[in-house]
């Protein structure tokens, strides 16, 4: 794995981090960024193209709609709450 080397001293942010990775692995990063993208564009064609139109049930009284499906978008705290 060859990396290309950039000084620290006098470089900028940007060109630290762009010379940090190879052509190679950029192109890696951006598939997969492509790919979280494209699964996350489904995902909510899915949502709003095929589940909310039908109007599916989760368990005995629970609608699966638009709210449901958000909330897997929306960021939760992983540090527990003091008592």
């Amino acid at each position: 794995m060859a990396t290309v080397a950039v000084g620290t001293r006098g470089a900028s942010r940007w060109e630290r981090i762009r010379g940090g990775l190879t052509r190679s692995e950029w192109i890696t990063v951006g598939l997969m960024a492509a790919v979280v993208l494209g699964l996350t564009a489904l995902g909510c064609f899915l949502l709003f193209a095929i589940v909310v139109p039908n109007h599916f049930q989760l368990g005995d009284t629970g609608v699966f709609g638009v709210g449901l499906g958000i909330t897997a978008y929306t960021p939760r705290s992983t540090t527990p709450r003091a008592s």
